[in-house]
């Protein structure tokens, strides 16, 4: 689908094939367009709300926050905000009901509390996860790239808001869903059909996108 996205667009989506050397640092060094807003998207998000980048982009522009997180289903912190265990269903079962105001919490400051607050039970202290964000280029201007070739999700999450005493927050209202963490999907694919629910919920929003725009 994102191959046909960017041949039918050439001049908006870059896929770079071929990348010289670097670790994850090489990716973000493509956000290099000045004053150009971008909205980093895990490749296992399975449902994006209605206007949610367009909402993400907006709190962005108010410059209340370094970074701008989406309201994430299946998150590190943000499911302790949602206090739902079972937070895919949840969700989905809110879809159903055009209730999925319900997940909207308002904003939610990452560094109310200070930074290096969280830790991910694997030994690194992040704040928050970076499964889906908007950002500037700008905002990358004095990052240590040499700590983002390392662990890109510390120093995007953690190390560079401290490094410049700013704080990231997530939109309530920019509800999307990602899928699974690396020891969770063996368990929700052999027991659970959420997967192929939020499929089934992505074919007709594709279809309408098809049958709008193309």
């Amino acid at each position: 689908y994102l191959i046909m996205l960017q041949r039918r667009n050439p001049k908006s989506y870059i896929i770079p094939w071929h990348m010289e050397g670097g670790a994850w640092d090489v990716i973000w060094r493509l956000a290099d367009e000045p004053g150009a807003y971008y909205i980093k998207i895990d490749d296992d998000v399975v449902y994006i709300a209605d206007g949610a980048i367009a909402e993400m982009i907006r709190e962005k522009r108010r410059g209340r926050f370094l970074f701008v997180s989406a309201n994430v289903v299946n998150h590190g912190i943000l499911s302790a905000v949602h206090q739902a265990a079972l937070v895919h269903e949840a969700l989905l079962w809110r879809l159903e009901q055009n209730s999925s105001c319900l997940f909207d919490f308002g904003i939610f400051d990452f560094h109310a509390h200070g930074y290096e607050t969280m830790s991910d039970g694997l030994g690194r202290s992040i704040d928050w996860n970076d499964n889906f964000f908007a950002f500037q280029h700008e905002d990358f201007n004095d990052i240590d790239w040499v700590g983002v070739a390392t662990d890109d999700e510390r120093q995007m999450s953690t190390l560079h808001p401290k490094q410049r005493g700013e704080h990231a927050g997530a939109l309530g209202s920019a509800i999307i869903a990602h899928w699974t963490f690396s020891i969770q999907e063996k368990g929700l694919l052999s027991n659970t059909t959420l997967l192929e629910r939020y499929r089934e919920r992505a074919e007709v929003i594709m279809q309408d996108n098809a049958e709008k725009f193309y």
